[in-house]
């Protein structure tokens, strides 16, 4: 295979990241995005994969793009627009969002750049092939050999084999990807390439056996699905090039697989979800039928980006002491697990339009296949598209929404085409090609120092605020690191009877209320209220901090201790 320095240097880039860099582990207080390591890494790889996409448009002169890219764009610029109308006091929190969006579309440009033939285009695949086999087996080394006491703090008691991801829905989809790909891939060997068909056997039977284990229905689903969609197609080619015993070894590696994960949860001392739990859709349903309910309340332009959290918080309250909602959903909702809904419910119809234009792209490639191939393709992309619509991959694990967009970058140049415009201001793109990968590479290092010092002042007793002082970088955790210094200001400020700092308190509690609404933020502004002797607006406040969380039991605990407090008086 001949490749171009430039080329050779992506493939080892990409390499690299699908074999070591997305595994990467550090202790974590959980959450999404740039709050888990191993998705600070992996923006430093994908622009470094976008710099050097950039890099080679310079050397050849030209700007390669498709239908697909174009709408692509089109749908990037209409999902942005919402940001002229949205409130700054919220907007801030869909930053990272749009970032990680135009970091998308910068990927997929770059990848189209290097002109790849198809047997490049599959090594790319392989490779993230490779990545699922890595994380099938770091999943089973988790079920079967950790033990209880552990140093990655794996949580052997409900011992479901999440690999790096921290999350079992997460892991499953991933795994699943691979399930499917690694059957797409078997249609792409030739007679003589035993061991690339031995590597998806192996790759198909490990993964499978984690599936099973995690317990997710979404995996279960794409585990189902995705292979159905594929297999038509998939006896088709290995028919027409006399490889029919390489399907039916990879079924029989599936079947082995799922029999194997099967028996381990029957004879499991302990599993995770019950059956009884597995049929329950539980907080779905409320969040999905409150979050229609706000989409249809504001259907063009939305709530704002970056309001969901506190608009959901606060219409669902007043819709449940109404009768008009279901209870059992969640507080601190950030996202309603459904990315459709998502952007429908903060950008109205405008975003959703912006999805619709990615969506009639990619469909417009898949129509044009026959029928049984056009499915097959779908069922590529279906475990992370159902996902999409279940939960919020794409943000707890960016290597998703890499995979994501090279699967359909891979349809897009496989089954589509391209076309090319010449393209000379070199200098703009080099510096860009430079600029991306250092800037991302020095934010995302200084991002995992912060969250090493972060995580070591929350596992401590906090009262050694000496970590939080030698933070570089707040950026990604600003809120957080917030919460705790306004927490550890506020416990010497009750102590000390300091009016001033306890009328800061007041101040931020207000204003992060509006943003980040939490139930122990109420709770404190209601005891810094009482000590200022602000007995009124404290009742007020309590009220409003019954009414936000009816369900959450410190919040009960304190109205019962204040209403005790009120009546002995």
């Amino acid at each position: 295979m001949n490749l171009t320095p430039l080329k050779k240097g992506f493939f080892i880039t990409f390499a690299v990241y699908m074999l070591i860099g997305m595994h990467y582990f550090q202790h974590n207080g959980g959450g999404s995005g740039l709050h888990l390591p191993f998705n600070a890494i992996g923006w430093m790889f994908i622009s470094t994969l976008i710099g050097i996409g950039l890099w080679q448009a310079t050397v050849q002169g030209k700007l390669v793009y498709s239908p697909l890219s174009l709408m692509f764009i089109a749908a990037t610029l209409v999902m942005l627009i919402p940001v002229l109308y949205a409130d700054p006091i919220v907007a801030g929190l869909s930053y990272t969002r749009l970032f990680g969006l135009i970091g998308g579309l910068l990927f997929f440009i770059a990848l189209q750049q290097l002109q790849l033939n198809q047997q490049q285009r599959l090594l790319l695949l392989y490779l993230i092939l490779a990545a699922v086999f890595v994380e099938a087996l770091f999943s089973l080394v988790q079920y079967y050999l950790l033990p209880v006491n552990n140093t990655v703090g794996y949580q052997k008691i409900a011992n479901r084999p999440y690999g790096i991801f921290q999350q079992p829905n997460v892991s499953a989809s991933f795994l699943t990807t691979g399930i499917a790909l690694a059957l797409y891939l078997l249609t792409q060997t030739k007679l003589d390439e035993q061991k690339k068909r031995l590597f998806c056997y192996v790759t198909t039977f490990m993964a499978v056996i984690p599936v099973v284990l995690l317990q997710s229905r979404t995996g279960y689903l794409s585990l189902l699905i995705a292979p159905l969609l594929l297999l038509p197609w998939a006896w088709q080619q290995l028919r027409d090039t006399e490889q029919s015993k390489s399907l039916f070894l990879w079924l029989v590696c599936c079947v082995i697989a799922v029999g194997i994960g099967a028996y381990s949860l029957e004879t499991a001392e302990k599993v995770a979800r019950s059956a009884a739990a597995l049929t329950d859709p539980g907080a779905r349903v409320p969040i999905y039928l409150h979050g229609l309910a706000m989409w249809l309340d504001k259907p063009i332009l939305g709530w704002g980006y970056g309001s969901f959290e506190v608009a959901y918080l606060n219409s669902y309250s007043d819709a449940l002491s109404q009768g008009l909602a279901l209870p059992g959903s969640p507080e601190n909702l950030d996202h309603p697990h459904n990315e459709l809904l998502y952007w429908g419910i903060e950008g109205g119809l405008i975003a959703l339009s912006g999805i619709a234009l990615l969506v009639v792209g990619f469909l417009h490639i898949i129509l044009k296949q026959p029928v049984w191939q056009a499915l097959a393709l779908l069922g590529l992309v279906f475990p992370l598209v159902l996902h999409s619509q279940t939960e919020y991959p794409f943000y707890h694990a960016i290597v998703h929404w890499l995979v994501f967009l090279t699967l359909v970058w891979y349809i897009g140049s496989r089954y589509g085409n391209t076309q090319s415009i010449a393209f000379n201001y070199t200098f703009l793109l080099r510096t860009l090609a430079l600029l991306i990968p250092l800037v991302t590479g020095l934010f995302m290092l200084t991002t995992l120092h912060t969250n090493k010092l972060l995580t070591q002042y929350e596992r401590s007793d906090r009262s050694d605020i000496t970590p939080l002082t030698k933070i570089v970088n707040p950026v990604a955790w600003i809120t957080r690191l917030e919460f705790n210094a306004m927490m550890y200001r506020l416990q010497i400020a009750m102590y000390n009877n300091d009016i001033e700092e306890l009328n800061n308190y007041l101040n931020w509690a207000s204003e992060i209320s509006q943003r980040t609404p939490r139930a122990n933020v109420y709770i404190n502004w209601v005891r810094v209220l009482t000590k200022l002797g602000k007995n009124q607006a404290a009742k007020v406040l309590m009220q409003q901090t019954v009414h936000l969380y009816p369900r959450n039991r410190l919040v009960q605990r304190f109205a019962a201790s204040q209403a005790d407090t009120t009546q002995s008086q």
